[in-house]
């Protein structure tokens, strides 16, 4: 049990960064369309594969594993990331592939990931 209280105490606050990076990864979208910068379509990939990584993620936390991964999205959405940077290399852009590639570094730590490892992963 402690060992479990330990894990989701640990997962807390890396989800407190991911929340963070995901309100300045709204922040950048609004801007580049405020700027009607062109943000490529894998932006909305990568988005989607973040949002199913956090399902997942709580379901590890509760317990549920049997259909729950959340890794695989997250190396999904950050390579979706890159490839709206090769399409797009706007400083919009930039901003908004960099707050997916650190909210992508954050779930993985919460997700028991070492820091280091879930920096190399993205």
């Amino acid at each position: 049990m402690q060992r479990e209280i330990e894990a989701q105490a640990r997962a807390a606050a890396y989800m407190d960064l991911a929340v963070r990076n995901l309100r300045v990864l709204a922040r950048a979208v609004i801007r580049s369309i405020e700027l009607g910068d062109t943000v490529p379509a894998s932006i909305v990939v990568a988005l989607r594969q973040i949002a199913s990584a956090a399902e997942g993620l709580g379901a590890e936390l509760t317990g549920d594993t049997q259909d729950a991964d959340s890794r695989q999205p997250l190396l999904v959405a950050v390579a979706a990331a890159a490839t709206a940077l090769q399409e797009n290399g706007s400083l919009s852009v930039s901003a908004i592939v960099g707050q997916i590639r650190s909210t992508a570094a954050d779930l993985l730590s919460a997700l028991g990931d070492r820091e280091q490892d879930a920096r190399w992963a993205v």
